[in-house]
């Protein structure tokens, strides 16, 4: 069996995990595939070794692109134990045993992270450009700690997703963004969050930014939507509009908008709230995922050695 013979079974077996996936996942996992089929879909799994896996990473991972020679090699990892697994494929099992038994070099974990101050600033931009949405979406975000879709939601093809959606066209539907339904009248907002599907709530009312912004919030529908066209934002026009309000705030183009929520991890940790509860906030299954959004190291061993001398003294 050839390896493109196998990741088109990865594909379409019924038994397959990539059925599992939401849409966007799903998608970048065919371009992945597409790359490895490329590359090494002509080799017979029955010669395919760790060395000429190794030689493909090389490839990959060429001119500091090490995040996508990461990602390429762990999607590779899925097909083959998915034919070792599902298939017991005996070839596939002895690649996987070989996989297992290396590593290969990632990209650095991303150190930027947003400050309140910076978001407020881009918050401020957005106010004066009269894009009110933005500015709360940015209040969201930053005091929720959550992700941008979760936030603006997304727009996917009718069809891929089983999200129920009241928003839509013949062609798309919008599902995922937060709405003005999921807030009570103690201003608890209880969303439900793309990434892992959990349920967290969130009192408003203890969201400073998101209160200065509130008064924007529409009285009913997605609390992000796009002035010009009164349909939630298609994230392609939300980051351009959010980059041209940063740029606007002064904010450095290597503070991105994902960097809202390790800025509002690091904020709470840095005022010494446990880190079991921004395990909480940020809706993480372990702290040490929470610890890696973190930043500020610097700033934090300062504060400890500042501790110990008091202490001393």
């Amino acid at each position: 069996m050839k390896f493109c013979e196998l990741s088109e079974i990865y594909l379409t077996d019924p038994l397959s995990d990539f059925h599992k996936n939401r849409y966007v996942t799903r998608q970048s996992y065919r371009g992945n595939i597409r790359r490895l089929n490329a590359d090494i879909g002509d080799r017979d799994l029955k010669t395919l070794t760790i060395r000429d896996i190794k030689a493909a990473h090389a490839i990959w991972a060429a001119d500091g692109k090490l995040s996508m020679g990461h990602g390429l090699v762990t999607m590779l990892r899925v097909v083959i134990g998915f034919g070792a697994g599902i298939l017991e494929n005996k070839d596939c099992k002895r690649i996987r045993e070989s996989l297992s038994a290396v590593k290969f070099q990632n990209a650095k974990p991303r150190e930027n992270w947003m400050s309140a101050e910076q978001a407020k600033a881009i918050r401020d931009a957005a106010v004066n450009a009269g894009d009110y949405a933005i500015a709360l979406a940015q209040a969201l975000q930053f005091d929720c700690a959550l992700r941008q879709k979760d936030v603006i939601g997304e727009w996917l093809p009718q069809g891929s997703d089983p999200r129920p959606s009241k928003i839509g066209t013949l062609w798309l539907k919008w599902v995922g963004g937060v709405t003005r339904e999921e807030v009570d009248e103690d201003l608890i907002l209880t969303h439900e969050t793309s990434k892992r599907g959990k349920v967290l709530s969130f009192p408003l009312k203890s969201c400073p930014m998101v209160m200065e912004e509130w008064g924007f919030a529409p009285s009913s529908g997605p609390l992000v939507f796009d002035h010009d066209t009164g349909l939630p934002f298609r994230s392609w026009n939300y980051a351009r509009r959010w980059r041209l309000y940063a740029e606007k705030a002064g904010v450095p183009k290597s503070v991105w908008n994902m960097d809202s929520r390790a800025g509002r991890i690091t904020t709470v940790l840095a005022k010494g709230v446990p880190l079991e509860d921004a395990r909480k906030l940020a809706g993480h299954s372990q702290s040490s995922t929470t610890s890696r959004y973190s930043r500020g190291t610097e700033q934090a061993i300062a504060r400890a050695l500042e501790s110990v001398m008091v202490e001393a003294a």
